[in-house]
């Protein structure tokens, strides 16, 4: 099994799609906030956060994929996001 993450293309499994093309299958608001939950939820028992622990951001910073206050918390969430949104795209 082939794995090849790069910024520009996405390969797996003999699949090739562009970024620009995973992001066009966007989540709806209530399952992005599903997803937010979920995350919460796995990250309390398994992820290490820094002082800010998982406190989110206002969402006037969310635009700018700014979740979380805490850093190691906001880039675990969009490796989160990444997964979710490329299991997606791949059933």
């Amino acid at each position: 099994m082939k794995k090849n993450l790069t910024k520009s293309k996405l390969s797996w499994k003999g699949i090739n799609l562009t970024m620009r093309e995973t992001k066009r299958k966007q989540i709806n608001q209530e399952e992005f906030y599903e997803l937010i939950e979920a995350f919460e939820k796995y990250a309390k028992k398994n992820l290490r956060t820094g002082s800010m622990g998982l406190a989110r951001e206002p969402k006037e910073n969310w635009k700018n994929r700014n979740y979380y206050s805490d850093g190691i918390a906001n880039e675990a969430f969009k490796m989160f996001q990444a997964g979710y949104s490329l299991g997606k795209t791949v059933t």
